[in-house]
């Protein structure tokens, strides 16, 4: 390393004694940013407990002590081991010089020993040229999500190098406890890590820009980044705090609408998602009451099985009819949304006290519904603060911002009559308003945020406080699928992302870098992601009406289903990934499937590797 810095200062014109000092920064930044692989901590143990010792090989351009000292920093290095690095002994492990070098100093064989390392052409290489054994470790070496966020480190200023850096620490990790799929750890920490904490790390610098002292994390989409917001924001110590909040658009939707208020929402949650719903679940939204229910079922006993009816919505139609006459439904609604006032009331969203609400997206219907019940109360309204956001007409957008996309076209407003005049500015600039939505994402991005728990069926005043009701039927399924490990590959993530520069050093550019890892997974995913995260229970419906299917079924199982629908024996199943269904499918399907571009290329490699091997048989000796 010396001779390295010599040179550099005869070359830059750098005084001895600065080039003395960028060789200690150096060796410090190394020291600051080393993280152990703790996954090959067996092996060394392994070596200790069949020789009794351990020894140490690395071409390397570091000094031996520095070398010695983070192996002993780390937890690798004991009493007797040995530290044999090319530049102290004029070889390398390369040329497989290193390794008779080792050999000799150790006098055994150099075919006794048994190397591992994270190279293929330098630690089995180049051990088998000398004669050892040599085996590939390559847990720590990046993955091809990581190598695609290390080509932006110029243009994000080095945190999408970071990025890549905390994804490695995460699977290793991972690797280290022996526990989760491989696609599942790569594709958490390389895509999912990286996209939720670049959109949480924007989330607290709004915070911040906008004097905002809470942060409402919605739930279900909300969980997972609250997750990593509270394990930066600690780190960071940053001034803002953070809260789940329990909404559904179903609860909250039908604490707010009724056949006489907000009717265009009303039609929507009962007509506009009706499809495949029976009208008894149908009539369980409008929020009467189970009595009322039964009753209302009983006095048209001879219309039964029509309440089990997907289609015919006669029975329905005539039945919601009479509530609205006798004022039933007004009743309802009027029900739930003391229950909604009185939750928002308790977790503080009609304080007056600058916050934000925080989801993935769409079009912001539910922070509609907040705004106008907090405008109710004539309270400070909450700034929206959304993954993306799609072309809408609310009253309330000059009131929320998009993170990674914004596909809204009018400028934002500035004349709302709000009652916090704070409130009034837009949130920051206008740069992502006239990026296109990606619809065809809309459901990895959903996947992305899933939550740990059922989504909310209703609100329940207990007599001491108003608690949310959870529709547990999914919690065993997303388990299973290994919904757990998701959360833990992502925290360690964000618990190891290096912010040493503080929240406002990451206001760079990161667009580029978290599209290319979402396209490639999306796009060109293996066979085993595919399997994996196609297999991911995706919710379906809502209220009653929920139901589960794969995130990207095979292609055989959508094919029997459109089979099973055309004799009237399914509901219609569809794939939020064709991709990786088609991945996912037998090799038959696959081809049948593939685009006709993707079919012709392929009968030309075909025939470029046949064509030569047809012509050298024919050609062969003897033949006539």
């Amino acid at each position: 390393m010396s001779h390295i810095y010599t040179e550099l200062a005869a070359v830059a014109g750098i005084q001895s004694e600065d080039a003395h000092r960028l060789q200690v920064l150096e060796m410090a930044e190394e020291a600051r940013l080393l993280r152990p692989i703790d996954s090959v901590r067996h092996l060394v143990e392994q070596s200790r407990v069949v020789h009794g010792r351990a020894v140490f090989i690395s071409d390397m351009y570091l000094p031996v002590e520095f070398i010695q000292q983070q192996l002993e920093s780390h937890g690798f290095w004991q009493e007797g081991d040995r530290l044999f690095v090319s530049h102290a002994h004029g070889c390398s492990k390369r040329t497989g010089k290193l390794f008779e070098y080792v050999a000799s100093a150790l006098e055994i064989p150099v075919t006794g020993i048994t190397h591992y390392g994270n190279s293929a052409k330098v630690d089995v290489r180049g051990a088998r040229k000398a004669g050892a054994v040599g085996h590939l470790i390559d847990t720590g070496n990046p993955n091809r999500y990581e190598i695609a966020l290390q080509k932006y480190r110029h243009e994000s200023d080095g945190l999408t190098s970071a990025m890549a850096g905390a994804s490695r620490l995460a699977r290793s990790r991972a690797s280290a406890d022996g526990k989760g799929d491989p696609a599942l750890v790569d594709v958490a920490a390389g895509v999912v890590a990286p996209v939720l904490t670049a959109y949480v790390l924007w989330l607290l610098r709004q915070a911040i820009h906008l004097n905002l002292k809470r942060l409402y994390f919605v739930s279900r989409d909300g969980e997972i980044l609250l997750h990593i917001a509270q394990r930066i924001a600690s780190r960071l110590k940053l001034d803002v705090e953070l809260r789940y909040l329990y909404g559904s658009r179903y609860a909250w939707n039908s604490s707010v609408s009724s056949p006489r208020h907000n009717k265009h929402i009303w039609n929507s949650l009962i007509w506009l998602s009706s499809k495949g719903v029976s009208n008894e679940d149908i009539l369980e939204r409008t929020g009467i009451t189970d009595s009322e229910k039964s009753e209302l079922i009983k006095s048209r006993s001879e219309n039964a099985k029509h309440w089990k009816s997907k289609t015919d919505r006669n029975v329905l139609e005539e039945a919601l009819l009479r509530l609205h006459s006798e004022g039933t439904l007004d009743q309802a609604a009027a029900r739930k949304k003391h229950l909604l006032e009185g939750y928002l009331r308790q977790e503080g969203l009609f304080d007056n006290i600058p916050h934000g609400f925080v989801d993935v997206g769409w079009r912001g219907t539910q922070h509609d519904t907040l705004i106008d019940l907090q405008q109710e109360h004539n309270v400070a309204p909450a700034l929206g603060l959304f993954f993306g956001l799609e072309q809408s007409e609310s009253q309330w957008d000059d009131l929320r911002e998009g993170f990674y996309f914004d596909a809204r076209t009018s400028p934002m407003q500035t004349d709302k009559n709000i009652s916090n005049e704070q409130t009034h500015s837009p949130i920051l600039s206008d740069s992502r308003r006239s990026h296109r939505a990606p619809k065809h994402l809309f459901s990895l991005f959903e996947m992305f945020c899933a939550g740990r728990h059922g989504s909310l069926v209703k609100y329940f005043d207990d007599g001491s406080k108003i608690v949310p009701i959870l529709d547990l039927s999914r919690d065993d399924e997303v388990s299973a699928w290994g919904l757990d490990m998701v959360y833990d590959v992502v925290g360690e993530f964000a618990s190891s992302l290096q912010l040493s520069e503080g929240i406002e050093s990451t206001g760079v550019e990161l667009g580029h870098a978290l599209a290319d890892v979402i396209d490639i997974f999306w796009s060109s995913p293996s066979r085993a992601e595919a399997n994996k995260w196609g297999s991911f229970p995706w919710e379906t419906g809502q209220g009653s009406s929920r139901s589960y299917c794969d995130f990207g079924p095979t292609l055989d199982i959508l094919i029997g289903d459109r089979l099973a629908r055309s004799v009237g024996k399914s509901v219609a199943l569809s794939t939020q990934w064709p991709q990786g269904s088609r991945i996912r499918s037998n090799y038959a399907l696959r081809f049948a499937s593939a685009p006709r571009r993707t079919i012709i290329d392929a009968a030309k490699r075909s025939t470029r590797v046949a064509l030569p091997l047809a012509k050298r048989w024919l050609n062969r000796p003897g033949f006539t």
